[in-house]
């Protein structure tokens, strides 16, 4: 067979759908997915199910006529035909009617998550980072060769070209992601940098879910380090966005907001340096005018005008002051001889009020000692009177005392008993006491009240 172009295989498929009455004349129902508006009015999007995806257009003839505003998420049904593009050899939907069929599953779950993650203050301004103005280095964080990073790199190079860029690559779609995410993240805050860059384009609400995922969420809510997230297109929006510290559209945007223009600021330098210069200019055409009138002065032209009246002055002040000196010394003497007289009379009227006084006090003073005597020989002699009856008391008592216990101690004496025929047998010079205690043979003594004679038991 003879080989035919592409275009025309595609202009041959896209005739074998438009024939086909059953393609012209359709309602689908799925979920919008990558919405992408176009600056004419046209809308792109993906529609899907949960097993499959086909693309679709809106003109925007037919766009503008919608009662509502599309979104990611949303579920609708749309009335359509199929046919091919022939550029790509792609088949897709030409939607001319629209209506809503409610959210999808991952719309229904984003909100959910986001109206959970708002009441908790995650996204509250109060905690968000400032961006340093003028960065020391920069991490960016995106895919290995994407199209975001090289415009990141590119747009900071061109604004700010001293700034160093470290690149830490990351999956940035598929199952899992977000936990490479986290653990660059985390990683990457260690080491301190002045700001971080998490970017990716766009692409569906499936492609962008990892930056969904609460658990990557909750991690920028905890870095120390100010980031911005430059997720998807202008229209995208994920939970990253609103929980970093500053959200840019795209990941151009992010780069624009993380470095100043140097050439804007050169311009702007420039800019205050000529009117620094101009001010300066001004200010010195000023002064010198000034000086000029102070030079022509008549002061500078005879500046013997400024001290020939003060030197007058000056004289006249020295005469008077010279007089008033004299008059201030005569004056004075004249007080002080005053004084002398005054001090010499105050002496002699103190001399004689003391030796007065003095008399007075050394009277009195004799005649108090003279009363204390005679008091303290009185109180002597009264007290001595007491202590010789208290004395001659205390003999009575304890002679008293004496004799009665001599009566007691001669009523139980041993003697005043052998004077009553009483004796005391001895043995051993130990008193006997029971006749058990001695036996046939035994010397003894004997005491009477008259002597002592020696006995043996029989």
């Amino acid at each position: 067979m003879k080989p035919i172009s592409v275009h025309a295989l595609n202009g041959y498929v896209k005739a074998l759908f438009d024939r086909d009455f059953r393609l012209q004349d359709i309602t689908v129902r799925g979920e919008i997915s990558n919405y992408r508006p176009h600056p004419s009015g046209h809308m792109y999007f993906t529609l899907k199910d949960e097993k499959a995806a086909v693309n679709a257009i809106m003109f925007a003839s037919y766009a503008k006529k919608l009662p509502f505003r599309a979104e990611n998420g949303m579920k609708v049904i749309a009335h359509c035909h199929v046919s091919v593009y022939e550029k790509t050899g792609v088949y897709q939907l030409y939607i001319d009617a629209m209506q809503e069929d409610g959210l999808g599953d991952l719309a229904v779950k984003y909100e959910e998550l986001k109206l959970k993650l708002l009441k908790e203050g995650l996204f509250d301004e109060a905690h968000k980072k400032p961006i340093p103005r003028f960065p020391k280095n920069i991490a960016v964080l995106s895919a290995k060769q994407s199209a975001a990073l090289q415009d990141v790199l590119r747009t900071i190079k061109q604004r700010f070209p001293s700034v160093p860029i470290y690149i830490f690559p990351i999956p940035v779609q598929g199952k899992d992601a977000y936990k490479h995410i986290i653990a660059m993240l985390k990683a990457v805050d260690k080491a301190r940098p002045s700001t971080i860059l998490l970017c990716r384009g766009g692409g569906s609400i499936e492609d962008l879910w990892n930056f969904n995922e609460e658990e990557l969420v909750r991690c920028i809510y905890q870095l120390q380090t100010p980031i911005i997230t430059g997720v998807g297109h202008e229209t995208d929006t994920t939970l990253v966005d609103f929980v970093s510290d500053l959200r840019a559209a795209t990941p151009t945007a992010a780069a624009v907001a993380s470095v100043p223009d140097a050439k804007e600021l050169s311009n702007n330098v420039l800019m205050k340096k000529k009117r620094l210069h101009a001010l300066m200019s001004y200010q010195l055409e000023n002064k010198k005018t000034i000086l000029q009138h102070v030079l022509n002065s008549y002061v500078f032209k005879n500046p013997g005008y400024l001290y020939e009246n003060e030197l007058l002055h000056l004289a006249h002040n020295r005469d008077a002051l010279g007089h008033l000196g004299e008059k201030l010394i005569t004056d004075r003497q004249d007080s002080l001889q005053r004084n002398k007289q005054k001090l010499i009379q105050l002496s002699h009227d103190f001399i004689n009020n003391n030796n007065s006084i003095i008399q007075n006090k050394k009277a009195a003073l004799q005649l108090q000692m003279t009363r204390y005597t005679k008091n303290e020989e009185y109180r002597l002699a009264r007290n001595s009177d007491n202590l010789q009856t208290f004395i001659q008391d205390y003999l009575k008592e304890e002679r008293h005392h004496y004799l009665a216990s001599v009566t007691k101690l001669d009523l139980v004496s041993p003697l005043k008993i052998l004077n009553r025929g009483y004796s005391i047998v001895l043995k051993n010079n130990q008193v006997i006491e029971h006749a058990s205690q001695l036996s046939s043979g035994d010397h003894v003594a004997i005491e009477f009240a008259d002597g002592r004679k020696k006995a043996i038991i029989g």
